[in-house]
């Protein structure tokens, strides 16, 4: 039965059991939010609240190293704030709290210091493990997509690998970023690096340093 054969009765408790969902999963998500704790890495997906186990040694590392990267070429550049692994942002049904993000500055210079949710980043990255990548993969890529992110890289810290996602007409479609040596960004015009950079410390304070100088 299609829509426009169905009892107009139907239609109305069909429209009101939705919304009584909507209501009761919007006040669940309020209550995650206001629930949790500085120390606590969570997301509401789907109505459930999802809570992180800690991170494997590879996984801190490839975050941190290309937090440094990415910080390097932002902040001398004024291009606007990067936020690792605790900012919260608010999707139209979801909160996540992504590996890492980018606010361009535009958008950027109206947060706030005390600001604790975060609207739909410019540019999100998530470090796989076992226990999250089918979510990075899944519900997190077309929800991405969907509401405006416009790059989404994908980091296999295993397999030293980087994917990186334009937003074409509310889908993402991978784009090739050069050798697999190299890293490059559509988003961010002229950020170039060494791949390897994000998987070694040594060689992202180099990547980096060489990053921060080059000339804006």
């Amino acid at each position: 039965m299609v829509v426009s054969d169905m009892p107009s009765a139907d239609l109305v408790r069909i429209a009101e059991e939705l919304s009584g969902m909507l209501r009761a999963e919007a006040q669940r998500r309020q209550g995650f939010r206001d629930s949790l704790m500085p120390e606590e890495k969570a997301e509401f997906i789907n109505g459930v609240a999802v809570f992180h186990s800690p991170a494997t040694l590879r996984h801190t590392i490839a975050r941190q190293n290309l937090t440094t990267l990415l910080r390097s070429w932002i902040i001398p550049r004024r291009l606007g704030t990067i936020l690792d692994e605790k900012a919260l942002c608010g999707f139209q049904r979801n909160d996540y709290e992504p590996d890492i993000v980018y606010f361009a500055a535009e958008r950027a210079m109206q947060f706030s210091p005390d600001q604790k949710l975060f609207p739909v980043p410019d540019l999100i990255v998530e470090v796989l493990s076992p226990s999250t990548q089918a979510n990075d993969r899944g519900v997190k890529f077309d929800d991405y997509a969907r509401s405006g992110v416009r790059e989404y890289w994908i980091v296999d810290p295993a397999a030293e690998k980087v994917e990186i996602y334009m937003q074409v007409k509310e889908t993402f479609e991978r784009i090739e970023t050069g050798p697999p040596s190299r890293l490059r960004s559509h988003l961010l015009k002229g950020l170039e690096f060494n791949t390897g950079a994000i998987f070694n410390p040594e060689a992202a304070l180099s990547e980096g340093t060489r990053l921060a100088r080059l000339e804006p």
